[in-house]
């Protein structure tokens, strides 16, 4: 990867890459940093996946969906140390405590064995799974709840005392500790948040009638009170502190560990979107997105204005909502109908350093320092606590090569936790597809 530094191209360190290629299908669904200096992976693919020195077969032949759960532990060196594969099934999203343990929240639709007998689906669709699991990848307990109607967990996090707080998405039926019916809007996807206790037992379940895209998401402090961040469709939501938004925007709402509204806010409309969210140690939020027009978080007006396509907008606010800072990642007109970037993810390391990821679809991306010269190709970039350029770095997109759904971390030095996914496309017709994980030096 090559960038930018104020005016001045830089080369980052990367202190070691693994990736897995020709993999029939590929989507990273999230890296963690683990206590002792490495990684968790943990991916949905089909096809034989060789990551890290390990080893994993995916085949699911007795499920309609063909994805399989890959889950690989990283040491510092980026080697493997364990995996697991679950056949039939699809993460959807990581989490990992203090300890080092782990939470998988995923969807499966055929036969799975995680060594203590058999379980597959109640109904002819999909259940969802929860699963804990220690540090050493040996499973402490797993929840099944079955679905009359699509849910998907998308965001999990864990507090200090090893609760489990879930968000996501639900068209219809009840989430896992709801006995009362709620009502939804239907055949539309519902805002939902949950929590299960540290041997999995549900201790509430919450859902707001929305209508919400994209994937929300969730982070945790350590008392068990939460973040939520959401992209509205078309619809205003009422989180419990009465309905914010327009038709559509970005929403970001606080919860105490009981679940009770604490506040929440929305910005913009049905031209922006928030993909993701992170705390530093001082429990201020923040949030990366995009915006295809003008966007106020609290500071004035960031973004591009431009109507051909979208600039990556990242915001920081304190533990109360207070707005602290906000830019835009402007990307220079590109003549395109379509996005021109995507800000696709967000972390912060102990320091405040703020790292971000996204996809350079056309135009040329500036941070600050300068273009970086690039007209298609995925950047990651680091940001100080005020949200002022450090340093950013680009691969420009080769010919049939395509980057997508980036996930970051930041382990326990500062360094930079990297995954991806990737499209290769073939010069004969289709595509191959593969997964990648990573860090740069602090």
């Amino acid at each position: 990867m090559v960038g930018c530094d104020g005016a001045a191209a830089v080369k980052r360190d990367v202190s070691w890459q693994t990736r897995a290629m020709h993999l029939e299908q590929a989507f990273a669904v999230g890296v963690e940093a683990m206590p002792d200096g490495g990684a968790l992976f943990a991916a949905s693919f089909e096809g034989t996946l060789e990551l890290g020195g390990q080893k994993l077969e995916g085949r699911c032949l007795g499920g309609d969906s063909h994805a399989n759960l890959a889950l690989v532990r990283l040491d510092a060196k980026g080697n493997g140390v364990w995996s697991k594969t679950l056949p039939c099934t699809e993460p959807t999203a990581l989490a990992v405590d203090a300890s080092g343990g782990s939470v998988i929240a995923a969807l499966f639709d055929g036969v799975v064995d995680l060594g203590d007998g058999p379980i597959k689906p109640e109904g002819n669709g999909r259940d969802l799974l929860v699963l804990r699991l220690d540090a050493d990848g040996a499973v402490r307990w797993k929840r099944t709840h079955p679905l009359q109607r699509a849910q998907r967990v998308s965001a999990l996090g864990v507090d200090g005392q090893g609760n489990v707080l879930y968000a996501g998405g639900i068209t219809g039926g009840l989430p896992m500790g709801v006995t009362t019916p709620t009502p939804l809007l239907a055949d539309r996807v519902n805002l939902m948040l949950g929590k299960l206790d540290a041997t999995g037992a549900p201790v509430f379940g919450k859902v707001f009638p929305s209508i919400v895209w994209q994937t929300p998401r969730l982070v945790v402090e350590p008392d068990g009170s939460s973040r939520l961040a959401a992209t509205l469709h078309s619809h205003r939501i009422d989180v419990g502190g009465g309905k914010v938004g327009t038709e559509g925007g970005m929403l970001i709402a606080r919860f105490d560990p009981a679940g009770a509204h604490v506040w929440s806010k929305a910005f913009g409309g049905r031209l922006d979107a928030v993909h993701d969210i992170a705390l530093d140690d001082r429990g201020n939020l923040f949030l990366i997105g995009e915006t295809a027009s003008w966007l106020d978080f609290g500071g004035g007006a960031v973004g591009e204005g431009t109507e051909d396509g979208t600039a990556p907008v990242v915001a920081k606010f304190d533990p109360n909502g207070a707005h602290l800072a906000s830019r835009a990642l402007i990307v220079a007109s590109s003549g395109l109908s379509g996005p021109a970037a995507q800000g696709s993810s967000i972390a912060v390391s102990p320091d405040g350093t703020v790292f971000v990821a996204g996809r350079i679809l056309g135009g040329n991306l500036d941070l600050g320092g300068g273009p970086l010269g690039a007209t298609a190709g995925d950047f990651a970039a680091a940001l100080d606590p005020a949200l002022g350029a450090r340093w950013s770095t680009f691969t420009s997109s080769r010919e049939r090569f395509e980057p997508q759904n980036h996930r970051l971390a930041v382990d326990r030095d500062g360094g930079l936790l990297l995954a991806y996914d990737v499209v290769r496309k073939l010069r004969s017709g289709g595509a191959t597809r593969g997964l990648v994980v990573g860090r740069f030096a602090p």
